[in-house]
């Protein structure tokens, strides 16, 4: 089962107005409802509010670790898809961040292609899941 870009609404929580910037656009111009935001607690507010299909998560955020929020995120949305972004990757955090509950993990820079990818897979994952 495929998930239509069009249905579906990410969230990326980057604090690097470039990278917030450019994956917004990049998942804008393929179809998804995108919200780009700074910070942590932004992101949780708009979680609890009205949760997104898929949340693009920084892994080091002021005042939190991205491996602290996931377990937050997917107490608020369960059936929320979370993907990992860093510049600072390591086996170790990958490893963390798929025990805490991440879809999938981008080390920067990555192609605007392999970010649509992860989302799609990310969507398709979630799509499996539900009831």
């Amino acid at each position: 089962m495929t998930v239509e870009p069009n249905h579906t609404s990410v969230l990326v929580i980057d604090n690097n107005e470039v990278m917030r910037t450019s994956c917004e656009q990049i998942l804008t111009k393929s179809g998804y409802r995108v919200t780009a935001v700074a910070d942590a607690a932004s992101g949780l507010d708009l979680i609890a509010s009205l949760p997104p299909s898929v949340v693009v998560l920084d892994l080091f955020l002021p005042n939190t670790s991205g491996l602290d929020l996931i377990p937050r995120i997917r107490e608020i949305a369960p059936d929320t898809a979370v993907i990992v972004i860093t510049g600072y990757p390591t086996i170790e955090t990958a490893v963390a961040a798929m025990k805490h509950g991440a879809t999938d993990f981008l080390p920067k820079p990555f192609t605007p292609e392999r970010l649509r990818s992860a989302v799609a897979a990310a969507l398709d994952e979630v799509a499996v899941t539900r009831p």
